[in-house]
């Protein structure tokens, strides 16, 4: 069952997750367009216009531009700029978003996933790291059942074999099963309130 809930908070992120490696692509190319600042070259009878680009002898020439340079246009041709608004303004507050979204469906706060503590407090950063640390001992306990248990007996039998360990082979399930795996631990934000309200609750019983 919980393998099953890793998987599902996986695959319930992914498609934002997909969704802001494609918008934050797309942002990158709008940017460079816009600091390119390009533009088109008109005239009011057709005339073609003909560049220095690659492809001169086509439909749709093109020339190649230079900082600081300027080129003398035909007579009765004009230049129509084409200036993209990019950067884009709500770049910020939509990636925040999908970065909310994303961080929900893992079941970690927002400021774990994205490293932004720009608008946190004692407070919310203390519940958001509880909620966290129960989602992180979830994939804990995932990680020994599933991986390292399994190894483990494979390698204590193998080294009793091999007589890398001098211990009898009927001895290797008793253990197997009596060996205990202890994943890292998670230090308190503020220490000493952590402490003095441990005392608190032993000097009230509770």
């Amino acid at each position: 069952a919980e393998q099953t809930r890793g998987v599902s908070l996986v695959a319930t992120a992914m498609a934002n997750v997909k969704m802001l490696n494609g918008y934050l692509e797309a942002e990158i190319v709008g940017a460079r367009v816009g600091a390119s600042k390009m533009g088109f070259f008109t005239s009011p009878d057709g005339d073609g216009y003909v560049g220095d680009g690659e492809y001169e002898d086509t439909f749709n020439p093109t020339m190649n531009a230079q900082a600081g340079v300027f080129e003398q246009l035909p007579a009765g041709m004009d230049f129509k700029a084409f200036d993209p608004t990019h950067p884009n303004s709500a770049f910020e507050s939509f990636t925040t978003s999908v970065l909310r979204s994303i961080a929900s469906g893992l079941n970690i706060s927002y400021h774990s996933l994205s490293n932004d503590l720009t608008s946190v407090n004692y407070s919310s950063i203390r519940q958001g790291a509880l909620e966290d640390r129960a989602a992180y001992q979830i994939a804990q306990q995932l990680m020994i059942d599933h991986m390292i248990e399994p190894i483990f007996a494979e390698w204590l039998v193998m080294a009793i074999d091999a007589k890398y360990l001098t211990l009898p082979s009927d001895k290797a399930d008793k253990l197997i099963s009596a060996a205990t795996f202890i994943p890292r631990n998670f230090a308190w934000i503020d220490p000493l309130k952590e402490m003095n309200a441990n005392v608190i609750g032993l000097q009230n019983g509770t």
